[in-house]
C-alpha cells in the first residue's frame, strides 16, 4: 500500500497542501479528480520526488520511498505538455529509455532488452512507428509511446498525469485496456483525470482533491452532488455514466 502522511507542499506564493494524508489500495485503478489548480499534478510529482515536500512521509508497504525505490517500483507518464518534441529521439529509443532506467549502467543492451521494447510497441499498436521522431506523431501516438515506455519498466506503481488530454478515442481505449491489464496483473495505477463523465467506467476508486482530500472511495461514493459542488462550485454540470445530466448548474 502506498501511504502519504502529513504531507505539506508549497510554492513561493503559498501552500498547496498542509498535513495531507491518504492511502492508495493495491491492485486498483485510482482516479484523482478535482478542479484546475487543486494540486493533482503536485501530488503526483511529490510522490515521484520531482517536487520536494517541506514535511511529511511517503511509504510503500511501510518502507520509506527513496529515489532507489522510485526507480525500482514506480513508472511515470507525464503530461504531454512536459514532453520536449524537439528532443532528438525516435519512438523505439524513447521506449528503450524505460528499459535503461531499470538496469545497471554497465549492462549492455542486447536482444532481450530490444525484445521488451518491441513487445511494448506491439501492445500499444505503434510498432510501425518505431523509427519516427516524436514530432512526427499525433497526440494519441505520442501518448501510446509514453505508456509503452512505462510498460517496459514492469513497475508496481504506475502514475499517469492527464494521459487522455487531446488524444483520439481509439488511443484512449487502447491505453485504458493496457492499464486494466496492469491492474489485473496486480499493479496499482494512479491517474490524474479531468473528464468526470468517464470516472465511473474507468476507476475502481476515486480521490476528490482541492488543496486537500475532500472525499475518497468508490466512484459511486465520491461522485455525489454535494462532494462535487464542494470541489468545483455550484455551477458544475454533473453527468452519469450514460452521459445524462443529473444536476445542472
Amino acid at each position: 500500500m502506498l501511504t502519504i502522511s502529513n504531507l505539506t507542499v508549497g510554492y513561493e506564493y503559498g501552500p498547496i497542501f498542509t498535513d495531507l494524508s491518504i492511502s492508495f489500495n493495491d491492485n486498483e485503478l485510482i482516479g484523482i479528480i478535482g478542479p484546475n489548480g487543486a494540486g493533482k499534478s503536485t501530488l503526483i510529482k511529490s510522490i515521484l520526488g520531482i517536487i520536494q515536500p517541506s514535511a511529511g512521509d511517503i511509504t510503500l508497504n511501510d518502507v520509506p520511498v527513496t529515489n532507489r525505490l522510485r526507480r525500482d517500483k514506480f513508472a511515470y507518464v507525464p503530461q504531454r505538455s512536459d514532453l520536449d518534441l524537439d528532443f532528438p529521439v525516435n519512438v523505439f529509443d524513447l521506449v528503450m529509455m524505460g528499459v535503461l532506467s531499470q538496469i545497471s549502467r554497465w549492462h549492455s543492451v542486447g536482444k532481450t532488452e530490444e525484445a521488451l521494447v518491441q513487445q511494448a510497441l506491439e501492445r500499444m499498436d505503434i510498432a510501425h512507428l518505431a523509427n519516427r521522431s516524436l514530432n512526427e506523431l499525433s497526440g494519441g501516438q505520442r501518448q501510446r509511446a509514453l505508456v509503452a515506455r512505462a510498460l517496459v519498466q514492469d513497475a508496481d506503481i504506475y502514475l499517469l498525469d492527464e494521459p487522455f488530454v487531446g488524444i483520439d478515442v481509439a488511443s484512449e481505449a487502447q491505453i485504458m485496456d493496457a492499464l486494466r491489464e496492469l491492474r489485473d496483473a496486480g499493479k496499482t495505477i494512479i491517474i490524474v483525470h479531468h473528464d468526470l463523465s468517464k470516472v465511473a467506467n474507468y476507476f475502481d476508486s476515486v480521490v476528490l482533491l482541492n488543496h486537500g482530500i475532500l472525499n475518497q472511495g468508490t466512484p459511486e461514493q465520491v461522485m455525489d452532488a454535494t462532494s462535487l459542488s464542494q470541489a468545483y462550485g455550484d455551477h458544475l454540470i454533473i453527468m452519469d455514466r450514460h452521459n445524462h445530466i443529473v444536476q445542472g448548474g
